[in-house]
């Protein structure tokens, strides 16, 4: 593994250069908080997925407060699909990440031009280097079995990147989701939320996040976001 993982650190899948993560939902709000359980270390990464039920409704900010200080969240674009992305009428999912200038307590707040009926909210503490790629990507009815739902591939340049992929329950059918090959299972914001999990790349290429999901009829974006090592 590259210097910038420390064994022993992970969030609950286990995976090295994940040091913490927490999930969080909301209702009838404009904004979702998530407090990280320990003090985040000045060089990390905060890395963010929301989900939330409206199509027309932006996003106005991610801001981190509480001890800590972030030199501003980004959202990066995807080599494939859009960030955010919207389903129909029904709903938008963005993903973010923030560098910790100044360690301490955290917490992560979104913040929406509006209320709206539901939020989901992911935020994952990550001991990695640059940002390397993305890739976020709808499906409808995609099916079930193995590796049905996936966030189509981004290019990684370097070897041992981290490699974070999220599912995003666009249409709140709930099932259930399973971590695709080689990823391990991370946070869940809640049963029509959204699913992270993670996994350390060995060599660098094209690589996607992938899930197995349990309905059919799911309505899922699935993204993924690649740090160097």
């Amino acid at each position: 593994l590259g210097s910038s993982f420390v064994l022993g650190q992970a969030c609950p899948g286990g995976t090295p250069g994940c040091v913490q993560a927490n999930s969080a939902s909301g209702w009838g709000a404009s904004s979702t908080s998530v407090t990280l359980t320990n003090n985040v270390v000045s060089g990390n990464t905060l890395a963010v997925g929301i989900e939330w039920g409206s199509s027309t409704v932006t996003i106005s900010s991610i801001t981190a407060s509480r001890g800590c200080t972030v030199s501003g969240f980004v959202q990066p674009t995807p080599v494939n699909g859009s960030n955010p992305s919207t389903y129909s009428n029904v709903s938008t999912a963005a993903i973010a990440y923030g560098i910790i200038i100044a360690g301490g307590p955290c917490t992560v707040t979104t913040n929406l031009a509006g209320s709206v009926p539901s939020q989901f909210l992911t935020v994952q503490e990550l001991q990695v280097g640059a940002y390397d790629c993305s890739s976020m990507n709808h499906q409808d009815s995609p099916g079930t079995g193995t590796d049905a739902v996936t966030s189509l591939s981004c290019p990684t340049t370097a070897n041992g990147d981290y490699l974070l992929g999220e599912y995003f329950d666009m249409a709140a059918n709930g099932g259930t989701w399973t971590a695709g090959t080689g990823f391990v299972l991370e946070t869940n914001s809640g049963a029509e939320g959204s699913q992270t999990e993670d996994q350390v790349q060995s060599t660098a290429g094209p690589v996607a996040a992938t899930f197995t999901t349990s309905t059919s009829w799911a309505h899922p974006t699935t993204a993924l976001m690649a740090r160097s090592e």
